[in-house]
């Protein structure tokens, strides 16, 4: 029977590297031939199937990288820096896995100063060269095989290229994670969008960001995104900006998911929202949205290694048990005891109100018009505790508080 040969020849930092593949059958198609060589370029590093075998029998090393640092502070709204809404949810979502005996995390910043950890410090310092010159031939090599059409540019969304001192960073950090045998990474960010000059923007809503397809870490990440999507989706909207809906989004340039094949393991990048929305502007709301946030990463994380437990339903919230006191309505913002409210009306199955998602009614603390419906829902539903014959007018006090505490107050 007929074998076939086919030969690659790549020059990669004055390198050459001969690419060989051979077939018994006597006709194979372009895109098999492309296939085989591009998992000879980019071969799969880490697979779903083996990271949940590594489950069952050793810990899973997960690395948080809060986004940005004190020096790169990324997007900014009043005086509201995205490197410290980053660090406060990354080590609140460490905390959770702390408490897992299955898991060993990383946070790749200090929760007191900021900074990078000790031990990353000194490898940015003692292995600047290396760092610089895995760098470069990484970029080198994806200029080759792009300049002869092996690999496809694919780009999601135009950016700016990071500056030479972030992109150093991310790339050690790369090479930090694939020496360290690092199984996930997991960057957390906040989203902002080009040219807003007021305090709030037009987009709102979270994405993940995935390696493109063609990296060796690629598949297993998508399938690791999904589980994380489908569940925060039921927390904060979808990215109501063009090119993010769906949700989970590839991406080729983004250094922190192995741009140029720089990364073996998993890798994810979330933004969390806007950094203008109103659940991270009002410092009431934030501490206990980021706790929730970070509650239901730590969820969605534990429900990719044990799909189907009931011990992850939709639904558990961190925002509940809550006591309610004092008078809630149309018009108050900023207002943890209003994000618990919503928290409880959504445990309610009422909010979002009939025909809104929470792209419309997001988990904000502040009282709207969706809060209000669902607030008259609920005194529908329970109307022979809460109305004594009165029409439902959507306030918070009262008879109305009582039935909230005793069903979601503390015991």
């Amino acid at each position: 029977m007929m074998r076939i040969i086919f030969m690659f020849l790549a020059c990669v930092g004055g390198l050459f590297a001969v690419y060989v593949f051979a077939t018994s059958a006597g006709i194979v198609s372009g895109v098999t031939a492309f296939d085989n060589l591009l998992g000879s370029i980019f071969p799969v590093t880490i697979s779903a199937i083996d990271l949940h075998k590594a489950y069952t029998t050793e810990k899973i090393k997960l690395l948080i990288v809060p986004g940005h640092d004190n020096e790169y502070e990324g997007s900014e709204n009043h005086t509201i820096r995205e490197s410290d809404l980053t660090l406060a949810l990354a080590h609140s979502i460490d905390a959770h896995f702390k408490k897992d005996a299955r898991f060993e995390t990383i946070v790749a910043r200090d929760a007191n100063t900021g900074y990078y950890m000790t031990s990353l410090q000194k490898y940015f310092t003692e292995h600047r060269d290396d760092i610089i010159a895995f760098k470069n031939i990484a970029q080198k090599k994806m200029e080759v095989l792009k300049a002869h059409n092996f690999i496809s540019s694919n780009v999601a969304i135009e950016r700016k290229g990071a500056l030479s001192e972030i992109a150093f960073r991310l790339y050690g950090i790369n090479k930090w994670a694939n020496e360290n045998d690092i199984d996930i990474i997991l960057h957390i960010h906040f989203n902002d969008h080009a040219g807003r000059v007021t305090r709030t923007g037009k987009y709102t809503g979270f994405s993940i960001y995935v390696p493109e397809h063609q990296y060796g870490n690629a598949d297993a990440s998508k399938d690791f995104a999904r589980v994380l999507f489908d569940e925060l989706k039921n927390t904060v909207g979808p990215s109501t900006m063009p090119l993010e809906r769906g949700g989970i989004i590839e991406d080729q340039e983004l250094i922190a998911l192995g741009s140029n094949g720089s990364l073996k393991g998993v890798a994810a990048l979330i933004e969390y929202g806007y950094i203008y929305e109103p659940q991270f502007i009002y410092s009431a709301v934030r501490s206990p949205m980021t706790q929730e946030l970070a509650f239901q990463t730590y969820r969605a994380i534990k429900k990719y290694f044990e799909k189907g437990s009931s011990a992850y339903m939709t639904g558990q919230t961190s925002l509940l048990p809550y006591k309610w006191s004092g008078v809630f309505e149309r018009g108050a913002n900023g207002s943890a005891g209003v994000l618990a409210l919503q928290a409880a009306l959504k445990k309610e199955g009422l909010y979002p109100p009939q025909g809104k998602s929470l792209v419309d009614c997001p988990l904000s603390g502040s009282f709207g018009v969706c809060t209000e419906l669902a607030v008259r829902s609920f005194q529908q539903r329970y109307a022979d505790e809460v109305l004594a014959g009165a029409w439902p007018n959507g306030r918070v006090d009262g008879a109305t508080t009582k039935k909230l505490n005793e069903l979601f107050g503390p015991r």
